[in-house]
């Protein structure tokens, strides 16, 4: 099991509205999305404590349920998991219509998707998003 990432499970309560302030205003401002699902497919599904009782409300199914099939396999202590990124890479809830990608869970996504890619704590962690290209481009500023 070397190296595996093992995570609380944690408890959530049912808020779509509460997101992270945003660090990056201006750049949000002129930021659209084009839908190409870099994101969900490099990154995965990022775990968030607090929106996986969401996520299980949203799908009709437990907490346990959502780790299980969605992140990874109980730890044996019932409170942590051990990450299995092959259930969460691609993103299990990106989903395709046409060229345009989007997501299934939407309204209950992961703290870590809202934040992308401005507001996160590791930038863009190595995906070219399209949509941060126009916007750098807009404001002009180069990528680093």
């Amino acid at each position: 099991m070397g190296g595996a990432n093992v995570a609380y499970l944690g408890k959530g309560l049912l808020n779509m509205t509460t997101t992270a302030p945003r660090r990056n205003a201006k750049k949000w401002e002129l930021f659209k999305c084009h839908q190409c699902g870099k994101c969900c497919t490099e990154l995965g599904l990022p775990y968030d404590a607090q929106r996986v009782p969401d996520i299980a409300q949203f799908l009709g199914i437990t907490v346990e349920d959502v780790i299980h099939t969605y992140y990874g396999k109980p730890a044996g202590d019932g409170q942590h998991w051990v990450s299995e990124d092959q259930k969460r890479k691609p993103c299990p809830f990106l989903i395709t219509d046409g060229n345009k990608k989007a997501c299934r869970i939407y309204p209950f996504r992961p703290e870590g998707c809202r934040a992308f890619p401005f507001d996160t704590d590791f930038g863009t962690s190595g995906v070219t998003c399209p949509a941060v290209e126009d916007v750098c481009a807009k404001l002009g500023l180069r990528r680093h």
